[in-house]
């Protein structure tokens, strides 16, 4: 286990290191418009901070992934981990398997990375996502390393079948997701591309709204 998060660390941050991610997020994503949520405790980031990976609190951070249903957070390295140091190693992959039917703690970790990756839409993210850059095409590789590795521990066919209630709930909440996604990335445009002034602050009042129904269609914040 402490190879497997030594490893899955190592390749979260060739992705929050990569040259392309921050400005990517700050663009693609809606973390600013987050920021101006009147339930927030706190800032984005630590006072008299520049927002960046080091200083953004960790609220945002999850909840702004959760928005673009890619919940990254949740899940990625654990693919390219597994990968590297079980899934070609029999000896471990069957110690990784022993451990997941016995229901210890293993198998909370692979649960909750599957939860994670079942209520994710990458093509959705795909939809937020400005052009110029290498991070979907890293989080969208990244996702299926999982996935194989995930199916390979718990025997699953698919994601959550150990779970059919979840599992069915998210597919029928997912067309109505979609669609408040639709409309929040058509905000964000309409945002981005309008001078500040009343028409502007209605804009943000149904961005604000957007963010609400999405965290309560995918029933997390962050």
């Amino acid at each position: 286990m402490d190879a497997i998060s030594d490893s899955s660390m190592q390749h979260y941050r060739t992705l929050i290191d990569h040259p392309d991610f921050w400005p990517w997020f700050l663009d693609s994503s809606p973390v600013l418009h987050i920021g101006e949520l009147p339930i927030a405790s706190r800032p984005l980031s630590r006072p008299g901070t520049t927002l960046t990976f080091d200083t953004i609190r960790a609220i945002p951070w999850v909840f702004s992934w959760t928005q673009m249903r890619a919940n990254v957070p949740g899940w990625f390295g654990l693919g390219t981990a597994f990968e590297s140091l079980v899934l070609n190693d029999p000896e471990r992959l069957e110690l990784c398997r022993v451990a997941y039917r016995d229901g210890t703690t293993f198998r909370t970790f692979i649960d909750n990375a599957q939860q994670e990756m079942a209520r994710a839409r990458l093509p959705v993210t795909k939809a937020y996502s400005r052009p110029g850059s290498d991070t979907l095409g890293l989080v969208a590789s990244e996702f299926e390393r999982a996935r194989a590795a995930i199916l390979s521990v718990t025997g699953q066919t698919e994601l959550l079948d150990n779970n059919p209630i979840i599992q069915q709930s998210i597919r029928e909440r997912n067309p109505d997701t979609d669609l408040i996604n639709t409309l929040q990335i058509e905000l964000m445009h309409r945002c981005r591309e309008t001078e500040p002034g009343p028409e502007r602050q209605g804009l943000q009042v149904l961005m604000l709204l957007s963010i609400n129904a999405l965290a309560a269609a995918m029933q997390s914040t962050g």
